[in-house]
Order: C-alpha cells, then structure tokens, then sequence
C-alpha cells in the first residue's frame, strides 16, 4: 500500500519507464479530499525563492501572484486542479512558466529563482531551514491536497489497511 498526496498512479507504477495493462490492472485506488480541511489549510505555502520580495510578506492573497512566474504542477494531477480553480475564483490566472510532476523538480526550479509554485510545507521544511527557499503562508482557504491510497487488488489487505479505506470511503466529501 502506498499513501500519497495529490498522487499520480502511472508515476507510481513505472518502475522500468513502463506502465503495462498488467501492472494497471494490479492496483486499486481509493482517494479523497482531504480528511481534515484545517490542517489541509496549513499545509500549502506559498514558496519562492530567499530573495524575492514576497518572501517578507506575512500572507499571500492570490493577487500577489499577478506578474511572477508560476511553477505549476502537471495540468493532469489534482493539486494542479485545485490550485487553478481556487486562484480563478480569486480572478487571478497565473500563467504556468514551468510545469512538473513533482514536488522534488519544482522545489529545485525555485532555488535555482526560476519562479514560485504552491507547495505542501512539510515537503519544503529541509530548504527553509537551510535558506535556499522561503515560505509564506496562503490566504487560500477552501485549497486542499487530494489525499488517497494506491493497493494491489488481489493482495489481502492488513485490518488497519482496511479500516483507513473503510474512513476514507465513509467521509462525507
């Protein structure tokens, strides 16, 4: 069982570069938004780079966004979904200078000042502390990360791993 945020399932079965009919038809996803909004709501920052000027704000509103170079997740995952729906209904429309399918790739693009992206905070606390990146927190509050679970089908599943599903598919999305 794999646990992933705002997942992608082929990037999780190319173990060779590959994704066969047969390894799609091993695994079985449950996902959901996030369990508990208010920690979702603490988990996304706003990041950038040490030096650029948003670094010094408290808050970032989406407007703030206007005129920076936006690196954002692939148009096909989730968070990136998310992220454009919550920023339109802001009426901002970040043009994505750069897109990635993941965080490690993005965080990377940032330290390097290729632009600023929304990221989880736990995903960027390394890079705080060492000063490559800063990190805001948003003012973007019905934002949050899809959550779910990547399992073989035909493998029996442990009880705990059975209950998590079980939550999962019982909370009211």
């Amino acid at each position: 069982m794999t646990l992933c945020w705002g997942f992608k399932p082929s990037r999780i079965l190319q173990i060779d570069g590959r994704v066969t009919p047969e390894r799609w038809k091993q695994i079985e996803s449950v996902c959901h938004e996030a369990l508990d909004r208010e920690s979702a709501r603490r988990a996304d920052v706003f990041v950038c780079h040490r030096t650029n000027p948003l670094a010094k704000k408290k808050i970032i509103v989406a407007k703030d966004l206007t005129g920076e170079k936006f690196i954002a997740f692939e148009k096909n995952l989730a968070i990136r979904k998310a992220i454009d729906r919550s920023l339109r209904q802001r009426g901002v429309r970040p043009e994505a200078a750069m897109e990635f399918d993941n965080i490690e790739t993005i965080k990377q693009a940032i330290a390097i000042q290729s632009g600023v992206s929304i990221l989880p905070r736990t995903s960027v606390s390394r890079e705080i502390e060492n000063g490559m990146v800063a990190a805001v927190p948003l003012d973007m509050h019905e934002l949050v990360r899809p959550i779910g679970i990547i399992h073989r089908r035909q493998k029996l599943l442990t009880p705990i791993t059975s209950k998590l599903i079980e939550f999962l598919q019982s909370v009211k999305r």
